[in-house]
Order: structure tokens, then sequence, then C-alpha cells
């Protein structure tokens, strides 16, 4: 169990990039960002998958249907 807690964080470390993002003045207008640790990050490579995101879009409109 203590291996696993150097890798967890508390509640309040893993609302803490939320928080941040949702509240900071400076982030005002910015939208379509990842954030990781409170910084801006690229997004992965799969995310920009536009295929991928059609094919999404279409098992979801399928499965909610």
């Amino acid at each position: 169990m203590k291996l696993f807690q150097l890798f967890l964080l508390t509640p309040e470390q893993g609302a803490a990039c939320s928080l941040h993002v949702a509240t900071a003045p400076e982030l005002e207008g910015v939208t379509g960002e990842y954030f990781e640790e409170s910084r801006t990050r690229p997004a992965a490579t799969a995310a920009l998958d536009e295929a991928a995101q059609e094919r999404l879009w279409e098992l979801t409109e399928a499965l909610a249907a």
C-alpha cells in the first residue's frame, strides 16, 4: 500500500489544477487547451486524430440511441 501512495494524489492535490484553470484571471477566455500541473501542455497525438474523433462520435451516437 505504501508503494501506491507514492503515486497517488490527495483529493486536494488532484483538484488543484482544475481549480486553478477554472479560477485564474489570466486564463479567462482560454479554451481548447490541455493543462497539467496548472500549465498548458500539448495535446497527445491521439487526441488530434480526426478520424478517431469521428469514429468515437459515431459510436457514442449509436450507443446513446
